[in-house]
């Protein structure tokens, strides 16, 4: 699967396709269009209950209407939902994205799930990992999920979900598009019946606006499902295998709040040989099995993560611009083998013990081992746009890092819902958490001198929430159909994350590792369906605070040293709005206000200790919005058009740097015909290159929007 075809063959391949199977066959079925169906969520609860009585935030795309949109990645697939912000690429490279939830823009905050199974739920979301091929929906909670996944739920919760074994997308398309990429992709039902069998794979060649950077990936995912001792087994196989060339952040001058211009917008830090390839496998399994006073189910799930990188950052710190003509710049740059192992267990009893009285009770484990070998350098580069450092093979390593980090959470939950009647319900959930972590880091400069910083920790406590939600209004005429009031708080905690940066990072005060972040989460709505479901609007507030932050202060022999005790307040209320307004047509709004704020946040900014409190979070804005419409009948002309707009933020904690507001257009056309589907579409119509994501490896730095992108695809359904 390393192959990748040109674009060439793949344009002349869907010509010849398209000129002799257009009156063949059938397509893949249209994108449903009835908001009456419900829509039944599986990453809040386990009572099989639909979103619209869930006590919470939550939200969800189809696959049929991402496929009609074009969308390739999560920043499109996710634009039409209110509060929500992906920013693309990042230090994980092109590849990757840094979802932000409640206005949070900590990746590491945020539960990745692909098909319910964690991704890097140990350690650090793996959004590379995430495949929108065979995609049913995407749900995304808002808010801490502290009763099933416990710690590491701390922000919110993207649930990537693929059709179960049996059923699928049927079809492959094939696309080519700007810069000369291409891709092919599809998904094949084997089997049906008493072996359901499902095969769905990927393979492409994407660049980027900068020449030196790009991705290619060949993944692929098996599932099977069949009937086992009365019960239903699944097993999946994911299999990953992503070529990254890394592109760089922009460094911003804080002399002038704004990036530096003496840098071009797709200037390549990165030395010659620069690399960023993954590899990785997952294996699961579960089974459910019904049982006459409920049900019982089990997951075992096991992946491997294999990442070896060559990287190099501008130090901002030694070398802040403006820089003179002719000057040089310090460059700190790095080598890497990074090796994550993660395993999930969990088995759960759902029952109803009562009337009225639904009751899941279980007990999950995460284990995850991080082991990194680095090598560091330090080295010049001209700061005119052009100079790039050369591999690093060339330059003498300035010492080594050893990473070895082991964590353990354990979890004995219970979650009940009681009904009060045919209109109101209460949820209620209950964690006992037990966690482990033990890390041991040794740092060997170029004098073979060895230093060692080793750490552990236990944490044993309960996290929780409870919610209610009372239906205030139902009726079968007018028009409105349906009022339903929602609330729920929540209570958690987190380890403190790991980036994994191999270069000088301020140290624990006392040694050791950071306490656990908290969290307490109040989140509040209204549901409501009009126009017998032609129409639907949902408003949400909440109120989340994080306490326990890291933030860096001076030690009593005038180091700096880190210290939990920060603390952040995020408010915000978001609407959301779906239209159906005739057949093959969808239409979605979506409107957010959000204060992310320090509340007592008393940290060193520019070598002095500051007091944040008051000041707005960086690149987090206090209004977001966005519209799109979707036309996608079953024949004939199709198409789509997106816009998710940024109000105005900050680039600095001091709010001293104000970006302005811009507006992300992302659009489609098509045409299906009998047998087959091309389209045309477009990412980032305007080409803007604004702030999305600060970078953890490269100080005062921040990644960019990707440039416009066009691509035009041909799909052909099996029969």
């Amino acid at each position: 699967m390393t192959k990748i075809v040109s674009s060439g063959g793949i344009a002349a391949f869907a010509l010849a396709f398209a000129t002799t199977q257009v009156a063949a066959g059938r397509p893949g079925d249209a994108p449903s269009n009835a908001a009456t169906d419900e829509q039944i969520q599986i990453t809040a609860t386990r009572f099989g209950e639909s979103i619209q009585e869930v006590p919470g935030s939550i939200s969800a795309v189809s696959g049929d209407e991402l496929r009609a949109r074009g969308a390739l990645d999560l920043r499109s697939a996710l634009a039409l939902m209110a509060g929500i912000g992906v920013a693309p690429g990042g230090d994980a490279g092109p590849a990757g994205a840094a979802p932000g939830l409640l206005g949070v823009r900590e990746i590491d905050d945020l539960l990745l799930l692909i098909d319910g199974i964690p991704a890097g739920g140990a350690y650090t979301p793996q959004v590379e990992a995430v495949s929108l091929v065979n995609v049913e929906r995407i749900e995304v909670l808002r808010g801490a999920a502290p009763v099933y996944y416990g710690t590491t739920a701390f922000a919110g919760t993207i649930n990537i979900i693929h059709y179960a074994a049996g059923k699928a997308d049927s079809g492959y398309t094939l696309r080519t598009g700007s810069r000369r990429s291409v891709g092919a992709s599809g998904a094949v039902v084997l089997s049906t019946g008493a072996v359901r069998q499902t095969l769905s794979g990927e393979i492409s060649d994407d660049k980027v606006a900068d020449p030196r950077a790009g991705y290619k990936r060949a993944q692929g995912t098996w599932r099977l499902g069949t009937e086992v001792a009365g019960g239903d087994l699944r097993a999946d196989v994911h299999l990953l295998s992503l070529r990254q060339k890394p592109n760089s952040p922009s460094p911003f001058d804080d002399s002038i709040g704004q990036f530096t211009p003496q840098l071009p917008v797709d200037f390549n830090q990165n030395p010659a040989d620069a690399k960023l390839d993954t590899n990785r496998y997952q294996l699961t399994l579960a089974y459910e099995l019904p049982l006459a006073f409920g049900r019982w189910g089990s997951t075992l799930s096991y992946s491997e993560t294999r990442t070896d990188s060559i990287r190099g950052f501008i130090d901002m710190g030694d070398s802040p611009p403006p820089w003179p003509a002719g000057s040089t710049v310090d460059l700190e740059a790095f080598s890497q083998s990074r090796r994550l192992k993660d395993l999930f267990i969990d088995s759960h009893l759902t029952t109803r013990p009562l009337p009225g009285l639904d009751l899941t009770a279980g007990v999950n484990l995460l284990l995850g081992r991080a082991t990194a070998h680095s090598l560091r350098y330090a080295h010049t580069l001209l700061a005119d746009g052009v100079a790039q450092l050369p591999n690093l093979q060339a330059v003498a390593s300035k010492g080594t890092v050893d990473l070895t980090d082991e964590r353990r959470f354990f979890g004995l939950y219970t979650q009940s819902r009681f009904k009060l009647g045919e209109d109101a319900s209460l949820l209620a959930g209950l964690r006992w958490n037990s966690t482990h972590e033990t890390r041991n880091q040794t740092r060997t400069n170029r004098a073979g001198v060895a230093t060692v910083l080793p750490g552990t920790q236990d944490v044993q406590r309960l996290s929780g929430s409870l919610g209610g939600q009372w239906k205030a209004w139902q009726a079968t005429s007018g028009p409105v159909d349906s009022l339903t009031l929602h609330a729920s708080a929540g209570n958690t905690f987190q380890p403190a994350q790991i980036d994994f940066n191999p270069n000088p990072e301020t140290q624990p005060e006392g040694g050791g590792l950071l306490k656990a972040e908290t969290q307490n989460s109040l989140v509040f709505g209204i549901k409501s369906d009009l126009w017998k479901g032609l129409v639907e609007i949902d408003i949400d507030g909440f109120v989340v605070d994080f306490n326990q932050q890291p933030i860096e202060v001076i030690s009593a022999a005038g180091s700096p040293v880190l210290r939990a005790g920060g603390k952040q307040r995020y408010t915000g209320l978001e609407v959301e709005g779906l239209v159906l307004p005739a057949a093959g047509w969808t239409i979605r709004t979506h409107l957010a206000w959000t204060a992310a704020k320090y509340r007592d946040f008393f940290t060193v900014v520019d070598g002095a200790p500051t007091q944040l409190s008051g000041k707005q979070q960086v690149l987090t804005p206090t209004w977001r919005a966005g519209a799109g419409v979707v036309y996608a009948p079953e024949r004939g002309w199709r198409g789509s058009l997106t816009t998710a707009w940024t109000g105005d933020h900050w680039l600095n904690r001091m709010n001293t740097a104000k970006a302005p507001a811009y507006a992300v257009v992302d659009a489609s056309l098509g045409y299906r015909f009998e047998a087959c589907t091309l389209q045309l579409s477009a990412a980032n119509l305007g080409n803007r290159r604004d702030a999305t994501q600060q970078s953890e490896l490269g100080e005062d730095q921040f990644y960019r929007l990707p440039a416009r992108r066009v691509d035009v695809s041909l799909t052909v359904p099996f029969r």
